[in-house]
């Protein structure tokens, strides 16, 4: 024994070792006891991962779906408006009637066609389509008889329904009207857009001439028909003589424009006037005609040698205008 030890009292180890088993519970030690103690301790890390994961993936397929459905929703959206945009644009390119202004036109038999522009009704009426100016068959002038033969084609075992314009005669005693299909189309500005003649507004029959233009610069874009033909290039009005009198397109620059006490004059180079009606000046432009003056511009009608008429300030040659749709600042 080692000096200045004390010896325990009898029954203090006992007394120790019951204190010690009694507030603890038994430790296993060893290897075992170890590897068991990794696990336990491991546990709890294990399980918050798998939970996270499991919230992780619920998650993201609850965004993924939610995206699926909001971006297939929005092509739908956007074919959607497309295919309305491109169907109203459509029918207002090519002046197309409902089927309930269908109903309220008279339905007409053709009896035959006399040019791309021209018919006879079953009842014997001569009728002139408005807006359109084809090539000429007594002129023998190039694509009249494709232009007769497409109106043809176009008229061919269908019913038709009319439309008389404003103004419902010409001076030859014509009707001046337009045809519609029963799909609703109009065959002017189905006869414009397939570029069988050039665009016509006379006033007052001046009823869709914006989508009837639309129809013409649809066949000017792709070349088509008349558009195609270096005959049917418009003219320099320096150039004009007595020979060009008709349906012409002229191109000059613009001079001059003033009005009279019944008619607003505008002068072109050469020997060319072009003549508005008072009552027809609400359909151009002022600002715009004034500020085109010393520019190129190009119009479209019918030309005619005034002779004798001419006068000192103004040319020869007149050329009469009433809307807008025929004249082209270039």
């Amino acid at each position: 024994m080692a000096p200045n030890s004390r010896r325990a009292p009898p029954g203090a180890a006992k007394a120790i070792l019951w204190r010690s088993t009694s507030t603890r519970p038994a430790t296993r030690h060893g290897p075992a006891a170890s590897s068991s103690f990794k696990k336990a301790a491991a546990l709890p890390s294990s399980t918050s991962a798998s939970v996270l994961e499991k919230r992780l993936n619920s998650f993201l397929k609850r965004f993924f779906e939610k995206a699926w459905l909001i971006i297939s929703h929005a092509f739908f959206a956007l074919y959607l408006l497309t295919f309305l945009s491109v169907g109203v644009q459509a029918k207002s390119s090519y002046c197309y009637l409902s089927a309930a202004e269908l109903k309220k036109l008279a339905v007409v038999k053709i009896k035959s066609v006399s040019d791309g522009d021209s018919l006879v009704l079953s009842d014997g009426r001569r009728l002139r389509l408005i807006h359109i100016n084809t090539p000429e068959i007594h002129l023998k002038q190039p694509l009249a008889m494709e232009a007769k033969k497409a109106l043809s084609e176009l008229l061919q075992a269908k019913p038709v329904v009319m439309r008389i314009g404003v103004k419902p005669k010409d001076k030859h005693g014509r009707l001046l009207a337009d045809l519609y299909l029963p799909d609703g189309r109009s065959v002017t500005a189905t006869m414009l857009s397939q570029g069988w003649g050039f665009l016509v507004v006379l006033a007052p029959n001046i009823d869709d001439a914006q989508c009837m233009l639309d129809a013409s610069n649809e066949a000017k874009k792709k070349v088509l028909g008349v558009w195609s033909l270096s005959a049917y290039q418009a003219k320099s009005s320096k150039t004009l003589t007595s020979k060009h009198m008709g349906f012409q397109r002229i191109k000059g620059k613009l001079l001059s424009f003033q009005r009279s006490s019944d008619y607003w004059w505008l002068s072109l180079e050469g020997s060319v006037v072009l003549r508005i009606e008072l009552d027809d000046w609400v359909f151009f432009d002022q600002n715009a005609l004034s500020s085109s003056i010393g520019r190129d511009v190009l119009v479209s009608g019918w030309l005619v040698d005034r002779g004798k008429q001419e006068v000192s300030n103004r040319g020869r040659y007149m050329l009469l205008l009433s809307h807008s749709a025929q004249f082209e600042v270039l």
